[in-house]
């Protein structure tokens, strides 16, 4: 054996940024074996294994299992790794689209939070709002059981016709309800997001101006925050609309209290007093 020629376990390790566990595992499952073992047990890896054992970690960064990338290696040709890469490829691309889908979700969950952040409890701000689409169900009885069912109900639905992961959950309230200080009458759940997916069937939030205020505390106990809302839109000759939409703000990724729990209301500003509306 020319000693020049060939690398221990060790050596090979080093080269190629793994550890020696790994090199002995795919020993044994047969993947990467050592060109050479002595009677005393010594591995020799010839010079030449490096690029098997590089291209062997490349595919594992593809996402391929071990089982996959020896069937891979075993009769391996350009045809076979042309069909490799068409399907990877595709996958690459789901495996992306997913990844800047939840950056998305991210930085509105992000800017949602220091929207609260720099707003103090009980003040308002009129925000110019995109369109928004949702979509929702209704049930009778709204005891927390059958908001948690409703809600995953409401998600597998969405996701088994969608790729999209970016969206938020709320519920809407009515200016019927409101009005007549009738605020846990809580029917619905809905996901909220950007951009239709899927071919659903969905409702809109139209584009437009909304007053937007925030309200820390469990949700039943929010009706000082809509009594606010509203007088805050009367002594400002504000006409709303007759959906209020709540959404998380803070929830239980950053809260382990209900009572710490942050909600944001939201409703369309339809226009002012002193403005003829046609």
């Amino acid at each position: 054996m020319d000693r020049s020629q060939y690398l221990t376990t060790g050596e090979l390790a080093k080269l190629a940024h793994v550890t020696k566990n790994t090199l002995f595992h795919y020993d044994k499952i047969g993947l990467f074996c050592p060109e050479i073992v002595l009677d005393n047990e010594y591995r020799y890896y010839s010079i030449h294994q490096i690029e098997v054992l590089d291209a062997i970690i490349m595919l594992k960064d593809l996402g391929m299992s071990l089982h996959e990338i020896r069937e891979f290696l075993n009769g391996r040709n350009p045809q076979k790794l042309l069909e490799l890469f068409r399907r990877e490829e595709k996958l690459l691309d789901e495996r992306i689209r997913r990844l800047k889908d939840r950056k998305q979700w991210m930085r509105e969950k992000s800017a949602k939070v220091r929207s609260w952040l720099n707003l103090e409890e009980g003040q308002f701000v009129i925000r110019q709002q995109p369109r928004y689409y949702y979509l929702m169900r209704t049930f009778e009885n709204s005891s927390d059981t059958v908001f948690a069912e409703k809600t995953a109900e409401l998600i597998a639905f969405y996701e088994s016709r969608s790729r999209s992961v970016c969206y938020e959950i709320g519920y809407i309230q009515y200016e019927r309800d409101i009005r007549q200080r009738i605020y846990d009458n809580y029917g619905n759940v809905i996901l909220l997001m950007k951009k239709k997916e899927g071919g659903l069937n969905y409702s809109e939030l139209p584009e437009g101006e909304y007053l937007v205020t925030y309200f820390q505390g469990h949700w039943r106990n929010i009706g000082d925050a809509y009594e606010k809302m509203l007088d805050y839109a009367k002594k400002n000759g504000l006409r709303l609309a007759g959906e209020f939409v709540e959404v998380y703000a803070v929830d239980q990724l950053m809260a382990e209290r209900e009572e710490d729990y942050v909600t944001e209301i939201s409703v369309q500003i339809l226009g002012r007093a002193g403005e003829s509306f046609h």
